[in-house]
């Protein structure tokens, strides 16, 4: 996989885990076409986004098989909205069942990076996340996705991509 596939995967890493300090290098969020012709990172503007306003509260780590990992974060009452579920893989696609949190009980959450199916949050506050093979996918709750400044432009190349890998199965 070349290295801007896996720039998604290793931002969501960077920016919404609870720990760390996040860097973002110039190139991959505007291009570097003086240099090669580099494109941007297309998910980079609305990954920036989920953690300025949604990846807060207490963090939840699914690592339990060494190639679909994922984590969660509960969100907190100071930002309205908070929660996101991330799920990941490096080679076929896969799924996780993890916590969100009690609070999200009943809700439906929604890919905004990934292109997968509305997920609903159980009674104890778990529910299934699915992505791609090789891919990320970035769940919120689903009120909060009409919100996003960043994902008109993102759902529609995803969707692209999303078409293209299946016409790439048959």
């Amino acid at each position: 996989m070349s290295r801007h596939g896996s720039s998604p995967r290793a931002y969501a890493l960077i920016l919404l885990r609870e720990a760390g300090y996040p860097c973002v290098f110039y190139g991959d969020l505007y291009g570097m076409p003086n240099d090669g012709n580099i494109p941007a990172v297309r998910e980079l503007p609305l990954l920036m986004e989920i953690r300025r306003r949604f990846s807060y509260g207490a963090q939840h780590d699914f690592l339990d098989a060494p190639d679909v990992i994922g984590w969660t974060r509960e969100g907190d009452a100071e930002h309205e909205g908070s929660g996101v579920a991330v799920v990941l893989t490096d080679r076929d696609g896969g799924e996780k069942r993890m916590f969100v949190g009690e609070c999200h009980a009943g809700e439906t959450w929604s890919c905004v990076i990934g292109e997968q199916d509305d997920v609903v949050v159980d009674a104890e506050g778990w529910a299934t996340f699915r992505t791609l093979g090789g891919r990320l996918s970035v769940y919120l709750p689903e009120g909060t996705v009409d919100t996003l400044e960043n994902d008109r432009q993102l759902h529609r190349i995803a969707r692209e991509i999303a078409e293209d890998t299946e016409d790439m199965r048959v």
